[in-house]
């Protein structure tokens, strides 16, 4: 199974990571999942536009990245019912999301590089 790792660190952000490339599933997201494991990802690709967090039942953190996953923004604990854009003029191409507290102490910053380990 795939694993999210930091560049920098080298500590595993998530051990896990469920890919979403239909537009079905990049539509659904995690929304009305009653949970989802600690130590996962749910990567949305390509997610140019922004999620949103309409029928969620617990917050999420997200890290946008590009392409090549540079990260572009981090966003932490983010509630029911919002809708999150990727930053502007930014080379934004998808998104990991993750159950809350998940980035908690991973340190990620604007400009790092995460890598998936087959």
């Amino acid at each position: 199974m795939p694993k999210l790792i930091h560049q920098k660190t080298g500590k595993v952000v998530a051990e896990k990571i469920l890919t979403a490339t239909k537009i079905t599933d990049r539509l659904r997201g995690l929304m009305c999942r009653s949970s989802f494991p600690a130590l996962h990802a749910f990567w949305i690709l390509p997610c140019k536009g922004g999620i949103h967090t309409f029928f969620m039942y617990f917050p999420i953190d997200i890290i946008f990245v590009t392409k090549n996953l540079k990260i572009t923004r981090v966003i932490e604990h983010i509630t029911a019912m919002k809708i999150i854009f990727p930053p502007l003029f930014t080379k934004t191409y998808s998104v990991f999301e993750f159950k809350t507290p998940s980035l908690q102490h991973h340190e990620l910053q604007l400009g790092d590089q995460l890598y998936v380990d087959h």
